[in-house]
């Protein structure tokens, strides 16, 4: 398949840590050093696959995954180890991951000042029919502070992942926590449905996917309504604010990734 744009990205992704019991013994300098470790190793990578771009310059760069536990300075090191190696279009979308887990109006400050001027929030909301009501309106309420530090810094370009979970969910449920999300005057949302592994027991295919087309039209007409357009399957925004990075990836453009986990993209022409 033809790229139908000439738009170079960069993704890095940071690992998320799923077996907790081999670091929680771990001192903070310890783990610094292990999270530094990471990221020289990730710049040595790039280092390798640079020569892919043919010295094009970097579109979009987003990094990605559980960023919330790199340092400051680590982040400085990362940023300033890629600008070494490749070249950034001026303006460039540059992205950034956050997680609503920490206190993070320093990092963000911080963001700010090594040019980051794209942010995208989300949380991972465990599947527990009690709790997912509490847990939406925690991570609503939390969205709602780090929003404010954005602003405050001058970033508006902002991103908000909100699932929904049908099977524990109301339609009006859903559709008001979406609203709430509208007044906090963010530009892109990102809305999908949260897949649980056992969520369709005992129920029949028809009734399931007539509750889940019956949502997903109310969810687009909601979004309709308040002047978003839908530019992918879950994603919707305010015109201009569409995410560049992912539109590149939609449009078959070339990319790095480097970290664990993530894979690059360059076409190359035929001989």
């Amino acid at each position: 398949m033809k790229s139908i744009n000439s738009r170079t990205s960069l993704y890095i992704n940071i690992p998320w840590i799923f077996q907790k019991k081999f670091f929680k013994n771990m001192l903070p300098c310890e783990f610094e050093k292990l999270v530094s470790f990471y990221i020289k190793n990730t710049l040595n990578d790039l280092e390798i696959d640079k020569n892919f771009s043919k010295n094009k310059k970097i579109n979009t760069l987003f990094i990605g995954g559980n960023v919330n536990v790199i340092s400051e300075n680590n982040i400085k090191t990362l940023f300033f180890g890629i600008k070494n190696k490749l070249n950034f279009k001026e303006n460039m979308e540059f992205t950034i991951e956050i997680n609503t887990k920490l206190d993070l109006e320093k990092k963000i400050f911080l963001y700010k000042k090594i040019g980051i001027n794209r942010i995208s929030i989300e949380k991972n909301i465990f599947c527990k029919k009690t709790s997912i009501s509490k847990s939406i309106n925690n991570y609503i309420n939390e969205i709602s502070k780090i929003v404010s530090i954005c602003l405050r810094v001058n970033i508006k370009n902002i991103n908000v992942d909100l699932p929904f979970f049908y099977e524990y969910q109301t339609n009006d449920e859903i559709l008001h926590n979406i609203e709430k999300i509208f007044l906090l005057k963010v530009p892109h949302q990102t809305c999908y449905q949260h897949n649980c592994n056992f969520i369709f027991k005992n129920k029949k295919m028809v009734e399931k996917k007539t509750k889940i087309k019956k949502i997903y039209n109310e969810i687009q007409n909601l979004f309709k309504f308040f002047g978003f357009h839908q530019y992918e399957i879950c994603s919707y925004a305010l015109p201009g604010f569409e995410c560049l990075h992912n539109l590149n990836y939609f449009q078959f453009g070339d990319y790095f990734g480097i970290g664990c986990g993530s894979h690059g993209k360059f076409t190359l022409k035929k001989k």
